[in-house]
């Protein structure tokens, strides 16, 4: 009677190591399927953007509009560069301010500190308005791109 009880736990044993081997298969025919639809969502959207293009090409009001609008944002990615530097250099300033206050509090000199601090006071709207036209150009430069490859806004 031992025997009989070995021989049925061995085929419990199979047929669970069976079992087992069958879900790993159905998971990877899962992932299998998942990475193809990937691949034909990827080609598709290759495809559409081909498409797209060549709609684009072949009407010459188009193609002059969508020339337009590169150029357009070309114009406004040129420009950023020259912007970021503006918001560099004021906020080097304003960390040059605020070293100097915190020196002339340091030493006690109260006249020093308060000009610093005046100058940092009248500095900082420039800094704020440096910085928000840089924000602005970009989001207009990524709204134009995403237009011109007909996407969705970032």
């Amino acid at each position: 009677m031992a025997d009989d009880r070995g021989r049925v736990s061995g085929w419990l044993v199979s047929a669970a190591m069976v079992a087992f081997l069958l879900v790993l298969a159905g998971a990877g025919a899962v992932v299998w399927a998942q990475r193809d639809q990937d691949d034909a969502h990827r080609q598709e959207q290759r495809l559409r953007t081909e498409l797209a293009l060549q709609r684009d090409a072949s009407s010459p009001d188009r193609f002059a509009a969508t020339h337009t609008a590169i150029e357009s944002v070309r114009t406004q990615l040129d420009a950023i560069p020259a912007e970021a530097k503006q918001v560099t250099d004021l906020q080097g300033q304003d960390v040059l301010l605020v070293q100097a206050a915190l020196a002339a509090g340091k030493k006690g000199d109260v006249p020093a500190y308060n000009e610093a601090v005046t100058k940092r006071n009248d500095l900082a709207p420039q800094v704020d308005a440096a910085i928000e036209k840089l924000r602005t150009d970009t989001n207009t430069m990524l709204l134009a791109l995403a237009k011109v490859t007909n996407r969705t806004a970032p």
